[in-house]
This record gives C-alpha cells, structure tokens and sequence, in this order.
C-alpha cells in the first residue's frame, strides 16, 4: 500500500513537472516572458487560496472535535 502510493504521488509530481514545462514554453512563444510571470502569480494564489480554505477547515474540524470530547465526558 504504501509503496503504491509512493509511485502515484512520484508519478504526479512528473507530471505536474512536465506540464509547468510546456505551459511555460506556450506562453513564452505566445506573450513572452510577462505572460510567464503572470501564469506563475496566478498559481501562486490559487496555491494561496486553498491553503487558507485548508486551514480554516483544519481550524473548524479540530474545535469540532474537541466540542465532542467535552460532551462526551461521563
């Protein structure tokens, strides 16, 4: 099992490499080295916005699970 999941996320990770490879050659024949920077910002805060939506219910799931744990003190 976890050998298994060891090569998804290594072959996740190629292909995530890959494909910023070619989006970056993309733009930078289509708009050149602006249209590069502005993709990269535009990762960043989508990269950004889920961190802080992963956090918030990181926050929300933990204080529901110590509300739980003192309501089921006998």
């Amino acid at each position: 099992m976890k050998k298994s999941l060891t090569i998804a996320i290594f072959a996740l990770l190629a292909a995530a490499v890959l494909l910023m490879g070619i989006m970056e050659k993309t733009l930078s024949s289509i708009g050149g080295t602006p249209a590069v920077a502005a993709a990269y910002v535009l990762i960043g805060i989508i990269l950004i916005v889920l961190y802080i939506k992963a956090r918030k219910d990181s926050a929300e799931e933990k204080s529901k699970n110590e509300n739980k744990k003192n309501t089921d003190v006998r």
